[in-house]
């Protein structure tokens, strides 16, 4: 799973999927391999224009969900792809909407950010500057958080 996850880094695609692929293989019962699996899958479909490679990121991220409820980030990450996915693959607003509140029951920081990635995607940047500073306010552990918040207040609205 590393090494899909460095693939992924560097932005070679191909290779973070065949090792992400086999990470999924060894270990198919673990929730994080098949969150980085389809995170692999929506890199490579993104790039190459592939509903096929997009349907099966969507298929991983749910079984990432399935695998494990309190997995956030996977749920995050199905969130994001229901708001940015057409209707055909699967996108729903309501299918994200319902990630939201599942991430927030968990969790009330990562449902501020969740919440913020939502309106940023949603094209509200008002609302998720709001949630934003919510995440700031309860000062996370985790430094994926200020990335997000750096990213967005760097222009990326």
């Amino acid at each position: 799973m590393w090494l899909a996850r460095s693939y992924i880094d560097l932005g070679d695609y191909d290779q973070a999927v065949n090792f992400a692929e086999r990470a999924v293989q060894l270990s198919p019962d673990c929730s994080e391999s098949h969150c980085w699996l389809a995170r692999s899958y929506a890199m490579k479909a993104d790039t190459s224009r592939s509903f096929w490679l997009a349907r099966k990121a969507r298929i991983e991220y749910q079984s990432a969900v399935d695998l494990d409820p309190d997995n956030l980030l996977a749920r995050r990450d199905l969130m994001e792809f229901y708001l940015q996915a057409p209707w055909v693959l699967g996108g729903s607003k309501d299918k994200a909407r319902a990630q939201l509140e599942a991430i927030s029951s968990r969790n009330a920081t990562e449902g501020y950010l969740a919440r913020a990635i939502y309106w940023k995607d949603l094209n509200n940047p008002s609302l998720a500057a709001k949630e934003y500073q919510k995440v700031l306010d309860a000062r996370p552990q985790q430094a994926e958080a200020y990335f997000l918040i750096a990213d967005f207040y760097e222009g990326d609205r």
